[in-house]
C-alpha cells in the first residue's frame, strides 16, 4: 500500500463554491443513505442501484462523501506531531509513514478523516460497483501564488471509457476556518477534472499518474511552467500502470522509486516520500534474514551444546549469507536509510560467528 503522509490546506482565497446543474437530481437524491448502510459498499450499492451511467454513479459517490465525511483537524495535528518524532528517530520507524486510518470502517462511523482516508473511501465504493479507481499521493500548490503547501496530500483518479479523470474529495468537501474548525462548504471544483486542468494544482510523486504522455517535471510544477502540456509526447503511462498491476508490493515500490527519482528531488515532500519508499524496500528485503537470525541464537547455542557439527555449519553457512545479503541491500536502492538497523543486525552476527569461534569450531 502507498503511503499517504497527509495532508491538506484548504484555500479560502481560491475555492469558491460553484453551482453545477448538469446533476441535480443525482446531487439531491446523493447526499443521504439509511442507517443500515453502514460500510463503503452498501452505501455505494444503495445510492448507485438505480444510477446506469458510469460518470453518475461516480457521482452520487463522489457528493455523498463530500457532504458527510468532515476533515479531522485533531488528526491533522497529531499527523504533524508524528513528523516531528520520525524526524528525530534515529532508526526510522515505518509505522510512522501510515499514520492514516486503514479501517474505514471506523472513519465511516465517526465521520471524520484526513485526506487519505476520503481517498481510501471513494476508492473502496467504486471498486464494490466495479469502477476502476486510483488512491494517488502527492504534493500541491496554490493556484494563484508559487507556493507548495505544507503537507502532501492524495486524491483519486477514475477510469471511464478508457479515458482518466481525477478527483478530489477532500478539497470539495469544505474549508478550515479562522478558528481552526472545519466546516462543509460543497465547492464541485474536482470532480472529473482532465489531467491536463488537475495538474496545474496537483502533483503526484510518481509522474505515471499524471497521465500525460508528456509529464511535466517537478521543477515545471513549482514554476508553473505548463506550456509543453500542448505538446504531445511519448510517454507510455498507460503501459506502466498496466505494469504495476502485475507486479508485488516490493517491485512495484522499486519501480516507483526510480520514476521518482528520475523526476528529481525538489522539495522536502518529495524526499519523504522517497525516505518512505527506501524504507519499504529495505524492511521487505531484509525480512527473510532478520526472520533467520530471530532463531540463530537459540539454534546454535543448542547446536554447539549438542555438539553438532553439521547444524554448526549450517548456521556458519546461514550467518554468511545474511551478512552478504545485507550488506547488498544497503548499498543498493536502499541507500542509508536504515543504516542504523543494518550495523544492529550485523554486529549481532559478528557476535554469533565469535561464540561459534570461541566454542573451537
Amino acid at each position: 500500500m502507498a503511503k499517504y503522509f497527509c495532508l491538506l490546506f484548504f484555500f479560502l482565497s481560491c475555492n469558491n463554491p460553484k453551482k453545477n446543474t448538469q446533476y441535480e437530481q443525482i446531487d439531491e437524491n446523493s447526499k443521504r443513505v439509511p442507517d443500515s448502510c453502514i460500510t463503503a459498499s452498501e452505501i455505494a450499492k444503495y445510492l448507485t442501484s438505480d444510477v446506469e451511467k458510469e460518470e453518475e454513479k461516480i457521482r452520487a459517490l463522489y457528493v455523498w462523501i463530500t457532504h458527510n465525511i468532515a476533515y479531522d483537524v485533531e488528526k491533522l495535528r497529531e499527523l504533524r506531531e508524528l513528523d516531528k518524532l520520525k524526524k528525530a528517530d534515529s532508526l526510522v520507524n515505518d509505522s510512522l509513514y501510515k499514520p492514516f486510518e486503514k479501517d474505514l470502517s471506523k472513519i465511516l462511523l465517526s465521520r471524520k478523516g484526513i485526506c487519505g482516508d476520503y481517498s481510501e473511501i471513494f476508492k473502496e465504493m467504486c471498486t464494490s460497483i466495479g469502477i476502476e479507481s486510483y488512491v494517488i499521493s502527492g504534493y500541491t500548490q496554490e493556484l494563484d501564488r508559487y507556493k507548495i503547501a505544507e503537507d502532501s496530500h492524495a486524491w483519486n483518479a477514475v477510469k471511464i471509457k478508457d479515458n482518466y479523470f481525477l478527483i478530489d474529495t477532500t478539497w470539495d468537501a469544505g474549508d478550515i476556518d479562522e478558528e481552526g474548525e472545519f466546516v462543509y462548504l460543497f465547492k464541485d471544483n474536482y470532480f472529473l477534472v482532465s489531467p491536463q486542468d488537475f495538474i496545474k494544482d496537483h502533483m503526484p510523486f510518481d509522474p505515471i499518474w499524471q497521465f500525460l504522455d508528456n509529464p511535466i517535471t517537478n521543477r515545471q510544477f513549482e514554476r508553473k511552467e505548463f506550456l509543453n502540456l500542448k505538446d504531445k509526447g511519448d510517454y507510455n503511462y498507460r503501459d506502466s500502470i498496466s505494469e504495476m498491476s502485475t507486479l508485488d508490493e516490493a517491485n512495484r515500490n522499486k519501480k516507483k522509486l526510480q520514476r521518482i527519482l528520475f523526476s528529481g528531488i525538489t522539495n522536502n515532500l518529495i524526499q519523504e516520500e522517497v525516505d518512505y519508499l527506501k524504507i519499504r524496500i529495505w524492511n521487505k528485503d531484509s525480512k527473510p534474514y532478520f526472520d533467520m537470525l530471530g532463531m540463530a541464537h537459540y539454534e546454535i547455542a543448542n547446536a554447539i551444546n549438542k555438539q553438532d557439527l553439521s547444524k554448526i555449519r549450517l548456521w556458519k553457512m546461514k550467518l554468511k549469507k545474511a551478512r552478504q545479503g545485507l550488506n547488498s541491500i544497503a548499498t543498493g536502492e536502499t541507500g542509508s536509510i536504515s543504516q542504523v538497523t543494518k550495523e544492529g543486525a550485523l554486529n549481532w552476527i559478528t557476535q554469533m560467528e565469535t561464540n561459534i569461534k570461541k566454542a573451537g569450531y
